[in-house]
C-alpha cells in the first residue's frame, strides 16, 4: 500500500551514512517507546493477578471471616446518654425576644428493649400518642428541671445490599420541640438502628448532627485503637454487614424452610434467606471489579500507544528515506533493479518462438 506512494526501503549502499544514521535512531526511538510501554503494562497485571490470587485463597479458606470483639460490641445493648444544647426562646412560655439565650442543655438517654426504642425510659419507637416524654434540663449552676418534650420522628428503611427489598436497618431523625412549638435543641438526633430476625432491635449508630459527633466507649474495645470509629456511618454498615454475615453462616439457609398452612410461608422465608445468602457475593464481586476496573483501562491503553508507536515509526522512517532520495536526486535502486532485469534477460515469448523454430527445423523433411 504504501509503495503506491511512491515510498520505498532502499538498499543500505545507496544512503550516506548520516542518512542511515538517523533512520536507524528514529526507529529505535520509537521501538523503546514500545516496548517500555508494554512492559509496564504487563508489571502491572501480573501484579494485580497475583493479588487477586492471594485475595482469592483468603476467601476461600474463610468467607466470613471477622473479628469477633466487633460483634460482641454490636450485639451489647446498653444506654447512650446524650447532652444537647437548647435552642434560643426553648421553653420560654412568655413572650420571647431575640436577646434570650439560656446556657443550658437537655439530657436523653437512648437505649432499647426488645422491640421499642426508649428515650429516657419512655417508648419513642413504635410512636405513640401522644407523641413526648420528659427530660432532664440542665445549668451551668448545676440546677436541673424536668420538662416535657414533644418529637417529630422520621424513619427511612435501608436496604441492606443494591436492588434489595427495604427493611433490617433503619435511619431515624429525631426532632425535638417544646410544647409551644418552637425548636427544643440546636440540631436534630440522628439514630441508626438494626432489627434482628427475632424482632428486637439494637442501636448502632447515635450523632446529633453531621458535624457534631458524641462518642461513647463500648465494653471490651480499646479507646486507644478505637479511635472513637465505631459511632461513623462508614463503620456502622461494616458492623451491619459483619451482623448479617454472623447470621447467615449461623442459621443455614438450606433448612430455613418454615412448614406452615399455605404456600406462601415457605416462599416468603426462601426469600429472605436468599438475600441474606447473596451478600457476600455481592460484596466479593464489588471487591473483585474495584480491582480489575484500574487494569482494564490503562492495559488497553497500552496496548494501542504500543501499537500506534510501531505504525508511526514505520511511517516517518519511510518519509523521512523518501524526502532524503528527494533532496538527492535520486532515483529508487529497487525500480533500477527491475528495469536492469527486465531489459537484459530475454522475454518468455521471445524465448517459446525460438523453441519453436528449433523444432520445426528438425522436423522439416528437407533437413539433412
Amino acid at each position: 500500500m504504501l509503495s503506491g506512494l511512491g515510498l520505498y526501503f532502499p538498499a543500505p549502499f545507496a544512503l550516506s551514512p548520516l542518512a542511515q544514521f538517523l533512520v536507524f535512531t528514529i526507529l529505535s526511538l520509537f521501538h523503546l517507546v514500545f516496548l517500555l510501554t508494554l512492559s509496564t503494562m504487563l508489571r502491572r497485571l501480573l501484579s494485580i493477578a497475583s493479588a487477586l490470587s492471594l485475595a482469592r485463597l483468603v476467601a476461600a479458606s474463610d468467607p466470613f471471616d471477622h473479628d469477633d470483639s466487633s460483634i460482641a460490641s454490636l450485639s451489647a445493648i446498653e444506654p447512650y446518654t446524650l447532652n444537647l444544647s437548647c435552642a434560643e426562646c426553648a421553653f420560654s412560655y412568655s413572650e420571647c425576644s431575640e436577646n434570650v439565650h439560656p446556657n443550658s442543655y437537655l439530657s436523653i438517654t437512648f437505649s432499647t428493649n426488645n422491640d421499642t426504642l426508649l428515650a429516657n425510659d419512655d417508648i419513642i419507637f413504635p410512636a405513640s400518642i401522644p407523641m413526648k416524654f420528659f427530660a432532664q434540663r440542665h445549668w451551668d449552676s448545676d440546677s436541673t428541671e424536668n420538662v416535657p418534650v414533644a418529637y417529630a420522628l422520621e424513619m427511612q428503611p435501608l436496604p441492606h445490599q443494591p436492588d434489595a427489598d427495604l427493611g433490617d436497618l433503619y435511619h431515624l431523625k429525631l426532632s425535638l420541640v417544646d410544647l409551644q412549638g418552637r425548636p427544643a435543641t440546636e440540631r436534630a438526633v440522628s439514630l441508626g438502628m438494626i432489627r434482628s430476625t427475632d424482632g428486637t432491635v439494637r442501636l448502632v449508630h447515635v450523632e446529633e448532627s453531621t458535624h457534631r459527633l458524641y462518642h461513647h466507649e463500648l465494653p471490651g474495645v480499646d479507646r486507644e485503637t478505637s479511635k472513637d470509629s465505631w459511632w461513623r456511618v462508614k463503620t456502622w454498615k461494616s458492623y451491619y454487614i459483619t451482623y448479617l454475615q454472623d447470621h447467615s453462616r449461623s442459621k443455614s439457609c438450606d433448612s430455613a424452610i418454615v412448614e406452615g398452612a399455605g404456600k406462601n410461608t415457605d416462599v416468603r422465608v426462601v426469600s429472605h434467606c436468599r438475600e441474606h445468602q447473596s451478600l457476600a457475593d455481592w460484596s466479593h464481586d464489588r471487591h473483585y471489579m474495584k480491582h480489575v476496573r484500574p487494569v482494564l483501562l490503562p492495559a488497553l491503553l497500552g496496548l494501542i500507544a504500543g501499537i500506534v508507536a510501531c505504525v508511526t515509526g514505520f511511517v516517518v522512517g519511510k518519509l523521512v528515506v523518501a524526502v532524503y532520495l528527494f533532496a538527492c536526486g535520486e532515483t529508487s535502486p529497487v525500480s533500477d533493479i527491475e528495469s536492469l532485469a527486465t531489459n537484459s534477460l530475454p522475454s518468455e515469448k521471445a524465448r517459446l518462438m525460438e523453441a519453436y523454430h528449433d523444432r520445426d527445423s528438425n522436423n522439416s523433411p528437407y533437413s539433412s
